[in-house]
Formats: C-alpha cells, sequence, structure tokens
C-alpha cells in the first residue's frame, strides 16, 4: 500500500470527511469559539496544518488545541466586523479531530485511501502537534 501524503490526504480528508460530516449534521457540535487569532495560530503546527479551511460552511476542526477556521467563519467575523460591532466569540459547529474514530470516517466516505490511512494520518498530526516521536 501507498505511504501516507500528509498534505494531499489533509486536503482531502478535509473536504470528504470533515465538510461533509458538518454538512449533513454528522459532525460538529457547535461550541463558542474565539474571533480573534491566537499566538498559537502562527505555530509550526499551525503552519503545517494550513492556515484556514477553503469552505463557505462556517465551522472549525480542533486539531489538538490549534482551531482551523472555515472561511465561512471568516466571512461571519467580517460581516459583524463592518457593522463595527465587537464581536469576540461565535457559535459555530466545531469537530474535534481527537475523538474522531474509524467508523465515523467509514460512515462519511467510500474512499479506501482515506480509510486505510486515518491511524497513520492520526499517528502524524500527534507527531507534528509534538505528542509523539
Amino acid at each position: 500500500m501507498a505511504s501516507l501524503n500528509f498534505p494531499k490526504y489533509l486536503k482531502k480528508f478535509e473536504k470528504e470527511v470533515i465538510l461533509k460530516g458538518v454538512e449533513c449534521g454528522t459532525l460538529g457540535n457547535p461550541i463558542l469559539v474565539s474571533c480573534r487569532s491566537v499566538p498559537f495560530d502562527t505555530s509550526r503546527f499551525a503552519r503545517g496544518m494550513g492556515e484556514y479551511l477553503p469552505y463557505d460552511v462556517p465551522m472549525v476542526i480542533d486539531y489538538y488545541g490549534y482551531y482551523k477556521k472555515s472561511r465561512g467563519f471568516k466571512k461571519l467575523i467580517a460581516e459583524y466586523d463592518s457593522k463595527e460591532e465587537q464581536l469576540k466569540l461565535m457559535s459555530v459547529p466545531v469537530v474535534h479531530f481527537a475523538s474522531l474514530k474509524m467508523e465515523e470516517i467509514a460512515m462519511l466516505t467510500d474512499n479506501v485511501y482515506l480509510i486505510s490511512k486515518f491511524v497513520e494520518f492520526k499517528q502524524k498530526v500527534l507527531e507534528k502537534r509534538g505528542f509523539r516521536g
């Protein structure tokens, strides 16, 4: 079986599993998320995971403390900012990567590559975060 191409897998995983799961209501519980940037947003880990999700659906993925926000989330913030309101928190669906299970992945996609490489991908994310390796 082919080895994991991390950037390619990440992009495919976020689109075919996370986005699909949020859109159909299977993934993501609405919680209050800070609208402001935090220092961790510019860390090496954050840069490796990507600056934002290129989707118009307002959502966030929690990668072990790094909240990767969607373009839709940022648009909502911009709408409030343009009204000169001081927005600190916003309720959006948040997918906690750490709690994703193989069964959920298999339920959301029939892509064998995404399913078979999920455990390896999760290990790589943990390594990049500094929890393993």
